[in-house]
């Protein structure tokens, strides 16, 4: 029988095979740009009107569900699309619907892409519920609308970017503050700025101390010490901030000194749009000054310009000293700081900074020192250090010993998998393998002879979804086991397959040098006690753990 012409079908009343059974991944994604719009558009929304679909149609099974949130719709490099990717190769999945083109991609090259190449090739079946697009039904007209409607909505993201952009140029030209909320000192008032008196106090204290000739560390210190609540602290106190880790904010740091004497906010000005998000391409630009867009005169003063130009001419002034002492000691330039975001303090758990020493013999070295203790000055840090060149033997040691205890596993492997229950487990895996799949033949078997009964009338509506619901059930536990038992197979296959702990020492093996790559890939953190002492917590410990288990676990006698 000739199908009818899409004009006057829906994708839901398409005719499907019944003995095709669909394995389904609903996928839905939100942009920081869709939460500001209508509920529609929301995850929520999107995922009921995708399982009420799936609900409708006999031949599908709900496996999974896949949301991306605060995710632009321009790229691909999504966390749960990648997921689903994931699972498509594993053959969990071989069905995908989405609530509309635009929620799959805004990138007219690469979601054609998908839909034309990938997904064919991999046998999967697309589904856009709002757009009636079904790949297993694609008509002419689809190959021509589709591919311009993915055109039509990368054009939308990259029009809704430049309108978002334009907007908040014009309020920024305008001199409306466009922050999150308002510099320390003020408070936030529709799209201006009033003073916070209580703030503003602390404000001037910190431009006299310098003034008067204190550093940054000596003011945080004073500030600390007579009880002056920090900024996030004091944002939080007024309910400005909700995070809790605002509320555990103990501490004025000098950074913080010091950047509030180089504000221009205090004179009564704005500097804003110092960098650009691009919500089509993502990121984050940071432009130069002249680029900024400068409003003077926009809200109450808290600094008067002479005492402003003092506190300027002083830290010029220090500066200048500074890079003099530099130039006189011919100190070379910094190198990369490899340990970056690595090292930290047991106590304070805060990062350790890092700071370059020229010692009597001219050699270069970098200290890691306590920023608790180096900007406050409080008790309960104590001073602590450690020289990088210290570390790199440690490291050295800890790495040698990992590799050769991959050495020693890939040896131990090798003999078990000789052993008679190395054999007798695989044969298990593959006789649970096989009834497994006789049993999702049946269910498969039922479920399409259920569909025949409800349209021969034998069932009613009601009967139907109760067998219907029942054996959805029964084969997404069924597909859950295989999908265990599959992953299974390919561990005992290559023990060391998949396993992240060995993955990141192979690649270790094959360089020489201690570089980022290798730190970032295999340290969690490097912990500095008060005793100076270091601890390096390896990433992967357990991947390690379950591996020696398996191992332990093979080697077992067979069972008589």
């Amino acid at each position: 029988m000739a199908r009818k012409s899409r004009k006057s079908n829906d994708v839901s009343s398409q005719t499907i095979p019944a003995e095709k059974i669909y394995t389904v991944g609903l996928y839905a994604r939100l942009s920081v740009e869709d939460q500001r719009k209508k509920e529609s558009d929301s995850i929520g929304t999107q995922m009921c009107l995708l399982r009420q679909y799936v609900n409708g149609q006999p031949n599908m099974i709900l496996i999974a569900e896949y949301e991306d949130t605060d995710q632009t719709g321009t790229n691909f490099k999504r966390p749960d699309f990648t997921r689903m990717l994931d699972d498509i190769r594993a053959k969990k999945i071989n069905c995908i619907i989405v609530k509309d083109l635009s929620r799959f991609g805004r990138n007219y090259i690469e979601t054609g892409n998908y839909l034309e190449r990938v997904f064919p090739f991999m046998g999967v079946r697309f589904i856009s519920v709002n757009d009636n697009y079904d790949s297993l039904f694609i008509s002419s007209d689809d190959a021509l609308i589709i591919p311009l409607k993915n055109l039509i909505n990368e054009v939308y993201a990259k029009d809704i970017s430049k309108k978002v952009r334009t907007q908040y140029e014009m309020k920024r030209k305008r001199g409306d503050f466009c922050g999150s909320f308002a510099p320390y000192g003020y408070i936030k008032r529709g799209h201006g700025l009033i003073i916070d008196e209580t703030a503003a106090y602390v404000v001037r204290q910190i431009f006299k101390l310098v003034i008067d000739g204190h550093s940054d560390l000596a003011i945080a210190g004073f500030l600390n010490d007579n009880g002056i609540l920090p900024p996030n602290k004091h944002r939080y106190e007024q309910g400005i901030l909700k995070g809790n880790k605002h509320n555990t904010v103990r501490y004025w740091y000098k950074s913080v000194v010091k950047r509030i004497t180089e504000n221009k906010v205090y004179l009564g000005n704005l500097e804003q749009g110092k960098y650009k998000n691009d919500l089509m391409n993502g990121g984050r630009i940071y432009l130069s000054s002249d680029e900024w867009v400068v409003s003077n005169e926009t809200h109450p003063a808290i600094i008067d310009t002479e005492t402003f130009e003092i506190v300027k001419n002083i830290r010029q002034n220090r500066k200048r000293q500074y890079d003099a002492t530099l130039e006189r000691a011919n100190r070379p330039k910094s190198s990369e700081n490899i340990f970056k975001g690595l090292v930290f303090c047991s106590d304070c758990n805060r990062p350790m900074t890092r700071h370059k020493v020229v010692k009597a013999d001219g050699r270069v070295d970098y200290n890691f020192l306590c920023p608790t203790y180096e900007e406050t000055k409080k008790g309960e840090c104590s001073k602590r250090s450690i020289w990088e060149s210290e570390m790199f033997p440690l490291l050295h040691a800890l790495i040698e010993k990992q590799i050769q205890a991959l050495v020693d596993i890939k040896a131990i492997i090798e003999i078990v998998r000789k052993q008679a229950n190395y054999v007798y487990k695989a044969d298990i895996i593959e006789t649970e393998i096989l009834k497994i799949n006789a049993k999702l033949t049946k269910i498969n078997g039922f479920r399409s002879s259920l569909y025949e009964d409800y349209k021969e009338g034998i069932l009613d509506e009601s009967g139907y979804m109760l067998a219907k619901n029942k054996y959805e059930t029964e084969s997404q536990n069924i597909y859950d086991e295989l999908d265990a038992l599959t992953k299974k197979k390919l561990r005992h296959e290559d023990l060391l397959k998949e396993n992240k702990w060995a993955a990141e020492l192979t690649k270790i093996t094959k360089r020489k040098e201690i570089n980022r790559d290798l730190l970032v890939g295999l340290v969690e953190k490097i912990e500095i006690n008060s005793y100076c002492d270091v601890t390096i917590t390896l990433k992967y410990r357990d991947e390690y753990e379950s591996l020696l288990e398996t191992i332990c676990e093979y080697s077992k006698e067979v069972p008589a």
